[in-house]
C-alpha cells in the first residue's frame, strides 16, 4: 500500500512492489512539491506517472513526462519569469542487502545507479524533487532577446578624481578630431 504520510512524502515499500501484480505499481502523481527558493519556486504542483517495477533484483523507476510550472529569476535581468520544466525520470536502483554479493550488471550510461534494501521504502515525492533540481535550466534567461539590466553612464558618473587622467585623454582626443 502507498504511504502518504502528510503532503511532502509519498512512500512506497518494495515488499509492496513485489506482491503487486505484475511486481508493478504505478503512481499519479500531482503534488506540490518543495524546492529550495534560492533556485527556484514551484508555482503549481508537478504532474506526470511514475511506474515502479521490480525486475532481477532491480527496482526500475520510469516515466511519462512529468510537468512542472516554475517561476525563475532570469540571470541577465534579475525579473522573475514563468518557465514549464519538463523531464522524464528513467533509473535503476538495485535491490540488495548485501551491495557486493551480486553479479556485475550492464546498464545503458543515462541511468542513475545506486542501492535500496529489500525491507526500504522509496520516498516518490523526495525522488521527484531531486530530478526538478537536477533539471533546472543552467542559464536562467527569460527570452532569448533580453537585453540585461538597463543602466546608463552620464559624464557626472566619471567625476570621480580616479578618472581624471582618463578623461583628459578623452578631451584631447576629441580636440584632436575637431
Amino acid at each position: 500500500m502507498v504511504k502518504k504520510k502528510n503532503s511532502k512524502t509519498l512512500s512506497v515499500s518494495i515488499n509492496e512492489i513485489e506482491m503487486a501484480e505484475d511486481k508493478t505499481v504505478t503512481l499519479k502523481i500531482n503534488h506540490k512539491i518543495d524546492v529550495p527558493e534560492d533556485l527556484c519556486k514551484l508555482k503549481d504542483k508537478v504532474t506526470g506517472s511514475l511506474v515502479l517495477k521490480i525486475q532481477n533484483n532491480f527496482l526500475m523507476l520510469d516515466s511519462t513526462d512529468f510537468h512542472a510550472p516554475l517561476i525563475l529569476k532570469c540571470d541577465r535581468c534579475l525579473n522573475e519569469y514563468t518557465h514549464i520544466l519538463d523531464f522524464k525520470i528513467d533509473e535503476a536502483i538495485e535491490i540488495t542487502d548485501n551491495p557486493c554479493a551480486l553479479p556485475e550488471v550492464e546498464l545503458e550510461y543515462d541511468k542513475c545507479f545506486e542501492f535500496i534494501s529489500s525491507s526500504e521504502e522509496i520516498d516518490v515525492i523526495d525522488l521527484i524533487r531531486q530530478y526538478v533540481i537536477i533539471n533546472l535550466p543552467l542559464k536562467k534567461i527569460c527570452n532569448p532577446d533580453c537585453q540585461g539590466i538597463k543602466y546608463s553612464l552620464t559624464e557626472e558618473d566619471f567625476n570621480d578624481p580616479r578618472w581624471a587622467s582618463l578623461m583628459q585623454i578623452k578631451q584631447k582626443l576629441e580636440q584632436g578630431e575637431n
